[in-house]
């Protein structure tokens, strides 16, 4: 299970990251968001998407001195709060991942990459143009 995003045709609206941000924090913050929209540079008319795809090698899960992120049966790989210390600061993850899928939380807590919302992301609900789904 993974996310599958149409970003050729995304409008960078960013209401994915907005509804991911309030869904797990509460709050409207982009830095809290596990899917993150930006412009590609140099050439601003394109975008790029990062987000936790999810993948099938798990480097992250390795990287992880805790064991706090792991594969559930469905393929989604979640963070266990109560075992996460985010590495006392230095988030083995983040670089582990390959895809920069996995991000840094602004208040130093775990971090933040898209568990899929449990199977009913979000993101795929508020994109005004369809272009999220899941996979």
């Amino acid at each position: 299970m993974h996310l599958r995003v149409k970003v050729s045709e995304c409008a960078f609206c960013n209401l994915c990251s907005l509804a991911c941000a309030f869904k797990h924090s509460g709050t409207l913050s982009l830095a809290r968001a596990a899917i993150r929209v930006s412009p590609e540079l140099p050439d601003r008319l394109k975008v790029k998407v990062n987000f936790c795809i999810q993948c099938s090698q798990g480097y992250c899960i390795e990287s992880c001195p805790q064991k706090a992120l792991r594969r559930e049966e469905d393929g989604r790989v979640t963070v266990e709060e109560l075992l996460c210390d985010a590495c006392q600061g230095e988030y083995r993850c983040v670089p582990a991942c390959k895809v920069n899928g996995i991000f840094r939380s602004p208040d130093g807590a775990r971090p933040v990459k898209c568990d899929l919302c449990g199977g009913d992301p979000e993101c795929a609900k508020v994109c005004p143009n369809e272009l999220i789904s899941v996979a």
